[in-house]
């Protein structure tokens, strides 16, 4: 019995020291180096809304009026944002919620030209993020990903759809007619606290246990017109599966017991949408087509 253990825990420790090694990163930026300036962002300045221009500083903790923030931030103006430390304590980037100047605040970084031609398989966006649902001052996604290639672009914002926990999600990127100029722009808008830590652009991420079971999740039949299962590695433990239309709202959303692996979308009407299976700390969405 102690033979067949250490064996199983010594195939455990080479598939994931084999995942760790086969990793392509092509871009990172954690937040933890020197804040002026950031090594791998710009402020993207001309990013605004009404007489508010868009961030044009980033600063140590607490960003003010017209700031981005750099640290461990809890204290914006008059609110307290809490942004769990227990679940990230690391340094991260955010923005002030709050309305400056008769608008809610706006900033966005961008990033130099990162170059992912040498790809031998689909490139992804990984990063944590965190949103709260406490204030609920403005209506409509409150981050924003803009990925260029200079020719063409793709936003995400309806997939960063959890609240009040750090959250990591990886997201497939487009295939880049310029491959060797692609570029992120991170847009934060004020209304809710948001921050972003722990960006990559990548590709046979190492995974955590958790995270390694939630990618395997597959979904059928889809098309769809009744049930639509779900089927997933035993040590991925979904605690919520919500239902998005193509629009960003949510349509339906359930918590999940041990052993329900199926949602009921015969009330949907016919359209594409985005279903996000979410743990305690990791996310996963999938597209799916209600007939």
């Amino acid at each position: 019995m102690k033979r067949i253990t250490k064996q199983i825990l010594v195939c455990s420790i080479l598939l994931f020291t084999n995942l760790a090694l086969s990793q392509t990163i092509f871009f990172e930026e954690d937040f933890e180096t020197t804040v002026s300036p950031l090594p791998t962002f710009t402020l993207s300045t001309s990013f605004g809304d009404g007489s508010v221009s868009g961030a044009t500083t980033i600063v140590e903790g607490a960003p003010g009026c017209g700031d981005l923030g750099r640290g461990i931030v809890t204290d914006f103006n008059s609110t307290n944002v809490d942004f769990k430390i227990s679940q990230n304590s690391s340094k991260f980037m955010a923005i002030n919620p709050e309305i400056c100047g008769g608008y809610y605040n706006k900033g966005a970084i961008t990033t130099t030209a990162i170059n992912t031609s040498s790809a031998t398989s689909p490139v992804k966006l990984r990063l944590k993020y965190y949103k709260t649902s406490t204030l609920g001052w403005s209506a409509g996604n409150h981050l924003a990903i803009i990925v260029s290639d200079g020719t063409t672009s793709s936003e995400f914002s309806s997939e960063f759809n959890v609240s009040d926990n750090w959250t990591e999600i990886t997201l497939d990127l487009p295939t880049f007619s310029n491959p060797s100029n692609v570029s992120l722009e991170v847009r934060f808008f004020g209304g809710e606290g948001i921050g972003v830590d722990d960006i990559q652009v990548g590709y046979d991420f190492a995974l955590s246990t958790d995270s390694f079971a939630l990618s395997n999740t597959g979904i059928y039949p889809n098309p769809v017109k009744n049930n639509l299962n779900w089927k997933t590695d035993n040590n991925a433990k979904i605690k919520t599966v919500t239902i998005h239309a193509i629009t960003g709202a949510i349509v339906k959303k359930i918590d999940i017991n041990e052993g329900v692996t199926q949602v009921n979308v015969e009330d949907l009407t016919a359209g594409l949408y985005l279903i996000n299976f979410k743990t305690d700390n990791h996310t996963i969405n999938k597209k799916f087509i209600k007939q």
